[in-house]
């Protein structure tokens, strides 16, 4: 079991070094916005980890509702991996991020499917997919969850308070699904280094992102 957080921009420009010391072991950074423009903290949080020995892996919060849209999403996503210098280029688990309150009047099986194409482009171009989504999103079937051998990545709150990283984990709320990864058990997070609350997770299997 692993200690760590998800950032983006919300954060600000975060002292990875005290994050580091303050005991993270792994960072979710997002990538690319709503309009398809990069994170404007990517670059820096990206290196911020690697330079830090902070394993890393990625989100992308999705907005398609259709495949146009969802073929844009990618395009920018992959645009953004290819121009990352190779001296922190790191290959690892994109999280598609399914959240998105119209993605609810899709249907179950439209809103499958595109999952289900995001997952094979994301897969073809070498990253591992994994999908996040709040634990009522995935409870309410808005997508065929069985459809899915990939990882999860499940968002609950147990309780409405801000957490400091070392205080102990309410592991009793931990949401009971199969293929659970990583579960972020609070949005009200309190770490040095970082201004604002940030989230933070917990990695169950195989401690690898």
């Amino acid at each position: 079991m692993k200690k760590g957080i998800d950032v983006s921009a919300y954060q600000g420009k975060i002292n990875w070094k005290k994050v580091k010391d303050a005991g993270c072991e792994f960072s979710i950074i997002r990538t690319t916005t709503q309009n398809n423009k990069i994170d404007t903290c990517f670059d820096f949080n990206l290196k911020g980890c690697v330079d830090n020995n902070i394993a890393v892996s990625y989100y992308k919060y999705t907005y398609a509702i259709s495949f146009t849209e969802l073929y844009k999403e990618l395009e920018h996503l992959f645009r953004l991996f290819n121009s990352v210098p190779s001296s922190f280029r790191v290959v690892n688990t994109i999280w598609w991020d399914v959240e998105y309150e119209p993605l609810k009047n899709m249907g179950n099986k439209e809103l499958t499917m595109l999952i289900k194409k995001a997952e094979s482009e994301i897969t073809a171009a070498g990253f591992p997919f994994g999908i996040y989504t709040g634990y009522s999103f995935y409870n309410a079937n808005y997508f065929c969850v069985d459809e899915f051998s990939c990882p999860f990545w499940i968002a609950r709150y147990p309780l409405n308070k801000n957490y400091i990283f070392s205080d102990p984990i309410p592991e009793n709320y931990k949401p009971n699904i199969p293929l659970i990864k990583i579960w972020q058990y609070t949005s009200k997070g309190i770490m040095r280094g970082i201004s604002n609350e940030v989230d933070f997770n917990i990695l169950y299997v195989d401690n690898e992102l």
